[in-house]
């Protein structure tokens, strides 16, 4: 899965032309966390750093990618599926969708940047709490912390949502994204450029 998701990134190119990125898991999950087999194998070897580079930087490349990002939570989004989730510019969960930061049962801490990503949606405070806790959330739960911003009840619904993101056509959404990176990271000349 961390290999798949790292090819799609690289690919994202590709699709300028578009206004929004769906990200989601295949089958009954988002993402139920990462193999417990390679990620012991990874701590225990020089390869894990290099792993956890990887996913970082694949995770990165989505939040700063000009297509509007929207994770499709459904089912389990655990440990390493939050991490994916977070740098989601939007997150959707199925009202029947379980979310947790499950790392701290492991022994380990979210290392591909996803407790800063969930920091800046939650505040630090909230954040603290789930990383330490290892809650396990309903998606209603998540909504009202911030972390979900909106629970869907059908794939319609889900769809209806991106649809009407999309009403003003790809090439506003990805400008609104582009505002929003800038405004994010402090460069004022480029927030003044895109009006």
């Amino acid at each position: 899965m961390m290999f798949q998701l790292g090819e799609r990134v690289q690919d994202l190119d590709k699709f300028s032309s578009c206004g929004v990125l769906v990200v989601e898991g295949a089958g009954g999950s988002f993402c139920s966390g990462g193999d417990l087999g390679l990620i012991d194998e990874l701590c225990n070897n020089s390869l894990g750093p290099a792993m956890f580079c990887f996913m970082s930087s694949s995770l990165a490349t989505i939040r700063s990618s000009p297509l509007v990002s929207v994770a499709r939570i459904h089912g389990h989004c655990l440990g390493g599926g939050t991490e994916i989730a977070s740098p989601c510019d939007i997150r959707l969960a199925h009202k029947d969708a379980k979310i947790g930061f499950m790392q701290s049962r492991l022994g380990i801490v979210p290392s591909w940047g996803g407790a800063n990503y969930l920091a800046s949606i939650v505040g630090r405070s909230v954040a603290l709490r789930l990383l330490t806790t290892a809650a396990m959330l309903s998606a209603s739960e998540a909504k009202d912390i911030g972390f979900v911003d909106v629970v869907y009840e059908s794939d319609d619904e889900f769809e209806k949502f991106v649809s009407s993101m999309l009403k003003s056509g790809p090439d506003v959404c990805r400008a609104q994204k582009a505002m929003l990176n800038a405004i994010e990271s402090g460069k004022e000349d480029n927030k003044l450029g895109l009006f």
